[in-house]
């Protein structure tokens, strides 16, 4: 499982990243490299069939940490 909670004041602004009861797969929850497992419909994102894992890479958990890092420096283009 994992996602947020959707009732906190962080989720009620829209600020799911921040959420209060926030549950991260393969930090607070058992989970991630398993074969199969079950995860809340907050948690999980739809990738098209067509899109190559390769592709997909950078909107998924090192993509989001580097955007975020960058995003929170204030460094510019």
């Amino acid at each position: 499982d994992g996602g947020y909670c959707g009732y906190c004041d962080n989720c009620r602004r829209g600020e799911f990243f921040a959420c209060i009861r926030g549950q991260v797969t393969g930090v607070t929850v058992d989970g991630g490299y398993a074969e199969y497992m079950l995860a809340a419909a907050s948690a999980v994102a739809r990738m098209p069939s067509e899109l190559p894992a390769a592709d997909a890479a950078p909107l998924l958990c090192a993509g989001l940490t580097t955007f975020n890092a960058l995003r929170n420096s204030g460094a510019r283009g």
